[in-house]
C-alpha cells in the first residue's frame, strides 16, 4: 500500500481537537498531511506541526465550504504518490430545533467520523478495502444518500452539471457531509475537470439553494460509482453494509416522500404529500430593484 493524501479543512477552530484525536489513530500508517484554514492562527499551526511532523498548512480562500479547498489540494498533489484519500473538516452541530434526531447536535458529524474516531475500526477499514478491490469509497449508510433519497432540486442540477462536462450519467450516490475515505485514482476523473477554488461561490450557511459546493459534493461519490466502485460503510461486514443501506435509504424515501416543502425557481411555495401537489402560492418578491 502506497501512502494515505489526509486533508483537514479547519473552518470551526473549536472542534479541532476533534480531529486532531481522530487523526492520531493513524500513527502506524504513512502519511501526508494538508491543513487548511480561512485565516490565520498561528497557536493551531504550531500545535499541528508539531504533532503531525510533515503537516502543511495552508490559508485559503473562504469559497465553496471545505470543498473548494478539496479542489486546491487536489491540484497541488500527484495522486499517482497515494493508495487513498481521506478528506475531513470540521462539521458544526446542527441545531435540535426541538427535536432529537440522529442528524441533529454532533449526530452527523459522529456518523461521519465513526471510521476513524477508533484505531481498531479504522485498520479494519483499510482491510476491507486492501481486500475488497470494488470497493471504492467508505462512506456511512446513514450519510450515504441516492437519486431517490437526495433533495430533488440539488439531484437536478446536479445532473445538469454532469451532462454539461461530457461525463458519464449514472444514478449516483453520494456522502452527505464529506468526510470520506476513497481510492486515489478515483479522483483522477474529477481533476480532469480542472477547476479551481475561484470556481466555488462564498458559502452560504443557510444551505438554500444549490451552490458549486453542493455539486461537487455529489461529484465526488459520482467519480466512484460512475467507474463502476461501490461506496460502502466499511465499519461493517460488506453484505451487512449493503443490506444496510438499502433498509435505510427506504426509510429515508419514504419519509421524504410523506411531505416535502419547497420554493420552485418561479418563486413558488410548493407543498407535496406522498409527492402529489397539495398547495401551491406565489410569494411575493421583497427584493429591492
Amino acid at each position: 500500500m502506497k501512502k494515505i493524501l489526509v486533508h483537514v479543512h479547519i473552518f470551526y477552530e473549536n472542534l479541532y481537537p476533534e480531529l486532531k484525536a481522530c487523526l492520531l489513530n493513524l500513527k502506524d500508517y504513512k502519511c501526508d498531511f494538508i491543513f487548511t484554514f480561512v485565516k490565520e492562527n498561528k497557536e493551531l499551526e504550531s500545535d499541528i506541526k508539531s504533532t503531525f511532523k510533515n503537516a502543511k498548512v495552508e490559508i485559503v480562500k473562504n469559497l465553496g465550504f471545505d470543498l473548494g479547498p478539496f479542489v486546491h489540494v487536489l491540484n497541488e498533489v500527484n495522486l499517482g504518490d497515494y493508495s487513498y484519500v481521506i478528506k475531513l473538516h470540521t462539521k458544526r452541530d446542527i441545531p435540535l430545533k426541538g427535536k432529537k434526531d440522529w442528524y441533529t447536535g454532533s449526530g452527523w458529524r459522529d456518523a461521519l467520523l465513526k471510521f476513524i474516531k477508533n484505531k481498531d475500526v479504522f485498520d479494519k477499514v483499510i482491510e476491507r478495502l486492501e481486500k475488497n478491490p470494488k470497493v471504492g469509497m467508505h462512506g456511512p449508510n446513514i450519510c450515504t444518500f441516492n437519486k431517490k433519497t437526495d433533495d430533488h432540486f440539488s439531484y437536478k442540477q446536479a445532473l445538469a452539471y454532469f451532462k454539461e462536462k461530457n461525463l458519464p450519467l449514472c444514478n449516483y450516490k453520494f456522502v452527505a457531509g464529506t468526510m470520506f475515505m476513497t481510492r486515489a485514482d478515483l479522483l483522477e476523473q474529477i481533476k480532469k475537470l480542472n477547476l479551481t477554488q475561484d470556481d466555488f461561490e462564498s458559502p452560504d450557511l443557510s444551505h438554500e439553494g444549490c451552490q458549486m459546493a453542493h455539486i461537487f459534493e455529489r461529484l465526488c461519490g459520482f467519480a466512484v460509482i460512475s467507474q463502476g466502485y461501490m461506496i460502502v460503510d466499511c465499519t461493517y461486514g460488506i453484505t451487512y453494509s449493503r443490506i444496510l443501506y438499502l433498509l435505510l435509504n427506504l426509510k429515508k424515501f419514504i419519509m421524504s416522500s410523506l411531505i416535502t416543502v419547497r420554493v420552485t425557481k418561479k418563486n413558488k411555495l410548493l407543498i407535496k404529500v406522498l409527492r402529489i401537489p397539495v398547495f401551491a402560492m406565489k410569494l411575493k418578491n421583497n427584493s429591492s430593484k
